[in-house]
Order: structure tokens, then sequence, then C-alpha cells
């Protein structure tokens, strides 16, 4: 029945009087009923369970699918309701009733009222600074002219290591998947984007030219591609299955993740005594450690926001090469990332990359 939050059943292998049919309940029959949840046929899809019961004059499959909490469940693209004594394909009207009752069971972060919050909110400024007054001091009595002598020797000035400006580092990065295995109709936008921001410290070596930095900071990743990511739990990997009419039913669809990075770089600079306004060549490794990781998807009719996680196949850890070349404050990044973005035999064969501009004027 319709709204009733239970479970459904279908048993196949009876007939309408309760004898048994004579179907064969192997493991391939098994397997292609559970097919109907990852094949993408069903949207969202369902969560479901396949039973064997043996019985003396036959065999009979029983598929337990339980509710779903994000209406409208499309099959082939249409929603499928009961109206009345009959079945028939959902219209606008209810498609939108159903809609609304997805928002209530799965309300994202921004569509949650703050309660505690105040209409009004306190603004404080800054004050403003004033020059100090300086008092002229009064000129010292003229001292007498020296006797002219011989000319001094000029004395060379005494090495100083000035304070480095590239604590503070942050790169504004396109960043994508480098796939080796089958893609099976998933594809990744062109242009994803990642931020890192680092603080990193630098340590000059015996006054020469090259100086080594290491560092901390946070890292950004947002991948946007076509496909839903589905969930291992209790299967052999998760797995990307391109969305039935994508772009036109769909607005937005990425893969976002945050990593703790500990960044270390081996530093070249044109000049030993500056830190700024010299050409930089910057040759690292960084190492991270997963944080959080979340799918978003963003429907244009009716314009709802779905977010889904946790993941458990992607890999807690990331590491690999940076490279970092410019003049100044000013450079250009890049990174590339050994380890997989899912654990070995846990899901695609993917790897990261990424490409940017770097500022650490700071």
């Amino acid at each position: 029945m319709a709204d009733h939050r239970r479970p459904g059943y279908l048993v196949i292998g009876v007939n309408d009087d309760g004898s048994r049919n004579g179907t064969i309940v192997d493991e391939q029959f098994i397997q292609t009923l559970l097919g109907y949840r990852t094949d993408g046929r069903i949207v969202p899809p369902p969560a479901m369970a396949v039973g064997k019961f043996v019985y003396p004059d036959g065999e009979v499959a029983v598929v337990e699918v339980q509710p779903s909490f994000f209406p409208p469940a499309r099959y082939k693209g249409k929603v499928c309701v009961r109206i009345g004594p009959r079945k028939g394909v959902a219209n606008e009207a209810e498609e939108r009733i159903l809609s609304e009752k997805r928002s209530s069971f799965a309300r994202s972060f921004d569509t949650r009222p703050c309660y505690g919050i105040s209409a009004q909110s306190d603004s404080t400024g800054h004050k403003k600074s004033r020059p100090l007054a300086v008092k002229p001091v009064p000129a010292a009595d003229a001292a007498p002219a020296p006797t002219p002598g011989p000319a001094p020797k000029k004395v060379r000035k005494p090495y100083e290591m000035k304070v480095p400006k590239d604590r503070i580092v942050l790169d504004l990065n396109a960043a994508n998947w480098i796939r080796h295995d089958q893609a099976n109709g998933f594809r990744t936008r062109a242009y994803s984007r990642g931020l890192n921001l680092y603080g990193m410290y630098d340590l000059q070596i015996k006054k020469s030219r090259v100086s080594f930095a290491f560092g901390a900071g946070i890292s950004f990743v947002d991948i946007y591609n076509n496909s839903t990511l589905y969930d291992s739990t209790g299967g052999s990997g998760a797995k990307f299955t391109p969305m039935p009419n994508y772009p036109d039913t769909v607005k937005l669809n990425k893969v976002a993740m945050t990593y703790i990075d500990i960044p270390l770089e081996l530093r070249i600079r044109s000049n030993r005594d500056r830190f700024d306004q010299v050409w930089k060549v910057n040759i690292g490794f960084k190492a991270g450690i997963r944080i959080d990781a979340y799918t978003r998807t963003i429907y244009k009719d009716p314009r709802e926001s779905e977010r889904l996680k946790p993941y458990p196949d992607f890999n807690l850890w990331r590491m690999g090469p940076t490279l970092r070349i410019g003049y100044s404050s000013f450079n250009f990044t890049a990174y590339y990332g050994v380890l997989g973005v899912f654990k070995s035999d846990r899901g695609p064969n993917l790897n990261e990359w990424s490409f940017g501009i770097s500022f650490n004027g700071l």
C-alpha cells in the first residue's frame, strides 16, 4: 500500500492458487534479481534483499524491498503510481507532491533553520590608527671636518639572511582524475577545481640559494562528473553509473573531498640574499589524510539539493610529487597522486592530478 512505510515483498515461483510453478532459483537467477539495484534503471537505487526458500514441491524466490526515503522513484525515467484501483504514470502535480516528501526526509544544511540566532547582530568596527607625533630633535653641533688621508679600503658587507615571505601558500587549481580502466560511460568535466591553503617554514641550507621548507595545511578537491556513485556495502566495490538524461535534469553533480596535507619542498632561488623578487623552482612531495568525502547533486526541476556520505571505499591517504615554478609571489604549481583515489580492488582505478596558480606573498 502507498505510504505505509513498510517493506514490500515480491514472490517468484508461486501461482495465484498458492502452488509452485517449477521455477528454478539458482545463483544466476538471484544475481539477475539483485542486478536491479545497480543497473541504473531504478533511480534512486532501492535497498533490497533476495531470499531462496525450498519446499517439497518446488523453489521460491522472495525479494524484500525497503521503502524509499528519496521519492519519486523512477523506472526507466518514469514515475509509476497507483491511481485508485489501477496503475499509471505520475503527472507533474503528483511528482511535485512526491518531491516534497523527499525534502521532509532528507533536508540539507542550507534548508534547516538556525535556532538561537537573533534578528539583529552586533557589529564592531576597527579603531583607526593615528600617526604618532614625532618631536623634532635639535641637530648636534657640526663636527670639524676630518683631515684628508688615504682612501679607506672597501669592506665587504657581511651576509645577512632576510626573512622569507612565502610562509603562507594559497593554490587555486584545476583538478581532475585519470582513469586507467574501462570508463563504462563515466566522464568527468574538463575543468574541476581544487584549493590548497598551507603554512610553511623555510630553512636555508648553509647560506646558499637552496633551502628546505615544511608545513601543514588543508586541501579541497571538487570533481564534477556525469554519474551516480554507489556504495559497496556488501558488494565488491564502489561503482559509477551514468545518470539518465544528464545534464537535462541535473544542474550540478560532484564528488567533494577534503584532506589535511603535510607538504615538503626543496627550494632553489636565483638570489641567495633575497626571498622575494627572485625566480624560484620548488621540487617537493606532499602526503595527506582524508577527513571528509561526499557527493552532491543539484536538480533543475524541481530545484533541490542532495548530499550523500560516507563512502568507505575512498582511499584514506594520498601522496605524490609537487612542482612550483615562478617569480616572486606568483607561481605555477602541479601535483600528481601516486596512490589511487579508491582502495585497491574497491573501485575504479583513478589517480588525481592538478595544475594551477600559487600565491605566496604573505
